[in-house]
């Protein structure tokens, strides 16, 4: 089994005023195209989708489509909640994707308990 890792994607993160959306677009086209040319099975992206916890629409619409497409050929996408992405932000595009199928996974990280272990919430689309 192939699995592509990725974090932090902070889209709709704008530094010192400058927008950084054809930045964003061209690093999430290139790990579209590396998931299709290493063929991997599932693509793991450990937080961070979004920059803010109410991201923009122009925001959510690359990130949707980003989804979509790492999505194709049968590949299972794994979503998972950051500090600045919250669930309810991730499942507004993850929802989409994971209809008619159950590709698309999403959680929300919780809490270690006392003994130090840490689980998740399943969300839409969680098998």
């Amino acid at each position: 089994m192939k699995i592509l890792h990725t974090a932090d994607w902070h889209v709709g993160k704008v530094l010192k005023g400058r927008d950084r959306y054809d930045e964003h677009a061209a690093v999430l086209a290139s790990i579209v195209r590396t998931a299709r040319e290493q063929d991997v099975d599932v693509v793991l992206i450990a937080g961070d989708l979004f920059e803010t916890a109410a991201p923009s629409p122009r925001a959510q619409g690359l990130v949707m489509r980003t989804l979509l497409a790492l999505r194709q050929d049968g590949r299972h996408v794994v979503a998972i909640a950051g500090n600045h992405t919250t669930s309810t932000s991730l499942t507004r595009c993850t929802g989409p994707c994971s209809a008619n199928s159950a590709c698309t996974c999403s959680a929300r990280r919780n809490a270690p308990t006392p003994a130090g272990r840490c689980g998740c919430e399943a969300g839409p689309g969680k098998r």
